[in-house]
């Protein structure tokens, strides 16, 4: 599958294995179609690696840049559910909302990404296999 303007190396590998798996239709169900989103995009977030910043609030927005075209991918392999985008919105956004906006060094904004993203409800049960459940 090509993805205009992009490389294979700008799609990260759990978003990518996702993106064929639902083009396939190899998940199926809007929960599990959820669930499985939730999982790849936790990876992204574990795996992030965030460039020089001045400060959180850029980190911030590099994230939220990072995960846009990931999503983007996604949904060109097949549109989202409404469970999907519900998830996007909310489990997310309010993940990366916590971040101080205060100017820190890049080391002290990046300390908190893993704690900040596990600390929305779903996300951390989804990367942990905990089931959901309404916070």
């Amino acid at each position: 599958m090509t993805w205009p303007g992009k490389q294979d190396n700008d799609i990260h590998a759990a978003v990518l294995t996702l993106g064929l798996k639902f083009a396939d239709w190899l998940i199926v169900g809007g929960n599990q179609r959820t669930t499985a989103l939730l999982k790849a995009l936790c990876q992204v977030i574990m795996d992030y690696q965030s460039p020089d910043m001045l400060t959180s609030a850029d980190l911030s927005r590099n994230l939220d840049a990072r995960l846009k075209p990931l999503i983007s991918f996604i949904v060109a392999c097949r549109p989202l559910s409404i469970g999907m985008g519900n998830a996007i919105r909310s489990c997310l956004s309010l993940s990366l909302a916590p971040l101080p906006v205060a100017p820190l060094p890049v080391s002290a904004a990046a300390a908190p990404l893993p704690a900040s993203a596990s600390a929305s409800s779903c996300v951390l049960r989804v990367c942990v296999g905990a089931p959901l459940s309404p916070a």
